[in-house]
């Protein structure tokens, strides 16, 4: 309802409360007011009040019926898709070969060459540098084909002594040694240490193998190589005696 009305309303219903008060009859100097009819004296005060409270509850309550400011609502701000800018600069391009240089060297080449030279050259003529997967641990390997005792021989060149240590302490904890060297057949399942004239040089175990045959299994300090060798029972005594020159030496020979 437009507010303009609203006050009408306010007007007129006082009016007729101030006739139905002035009903009963005044007179002011000259000015007479004649008295109402009671019925009509009591319509006018309750339709004039009626009139009253009624506006005023329409102007009280019109600051609170207004209709609310609706915003749009609010969402995830998003970016038009495109290509991002990348850092990365292209790869270049891959370089054409040349035909005339030497091929690339295998990985652990060099040091199965270096490896090779250690190994005793009565022996050397049987090896050959193997195919083992290298790590940053086992940096070459070279396996041997004796024509007799001992069937096989393997080199392992490592990086450094806690390596070979590490790997042979590993190759050697499932068996049991019950004697303290293995200089014969009777010290089968034997553990100690050798030396080289006079100087402590590293480890050797023999035990027999799940195969059926004898494995004897030395380290070399100084230049961090395990070398595992391998015959049949009955050839153990030789075995023996092809360990005492197999190396591998502290220095190479030409």
């Amino acid at each position: 309802m437009p507010t303009s009305i609203k006050i009408l309303l306010l007007v007129f219903g006082g009016v007729l409360l101030l006739a139905a008060l002035l009903g009963s009859g005044f007179s002011i100097r000259e000015i007479s007011f004649p008295p109402m009819n009671p019925l009509l004296r009591t319509v006018t005060v309750l339709l004039g009040a009626g009139l009253m409270v009624t506006s005023v509850v329409l102007l009280a309550t019109e600051g609170g019926t207004k209709d609310p400011v609706v915003k749009p609502p609010s969402g995830p701000t998003t970016t038009a898709p495109g290509p991002s800018p990348s850092t990365t600069p292209p790869p270049e391009p891959n370089p054409v070969p040349d035909p005339d240089a030497p091929p690339p060297d295998e990985p652990g080449s060099e040091e199965a060459e270096a490896l090779m030279g250690h190994i005793p050259k009565s022996i050397r003529s049987d090896c050959a540098p193997g195919t083992a997967s290298y790590t940053e641990a086992l940096t070459a390997y070279v396996e041997c084909q004796p024509d007799g005792v001992p069937t096989s021989a393997s080199y392992f060149q490592f990086a450094d002594a806690p390596s070979m240590d590490g790997w042979f302490q590993a190759a050697v904890e499932d068996h049991t040694f019950t004697s303290d060297s293995c200089d014969s057949y009777s010290d089968l399942n034997g553990e100690g240490s050798y030396s080289v004239g006079g100087t402590p040089t590293g480890k050797v175990v023999c035990f027999a193998g799940e195969d059926g045959r004898v494995h004897l299994m030395w380290t070399h300090e100084p230049l961090a190589v395990i070398v595992s060798a391998v015959a049949d029972p009955a050839d153990y005594d030789q075995l023996i005696r092809w360990w005492s020159m197999a190396g591998p030496n502290n220095s190479t020979e030409a």
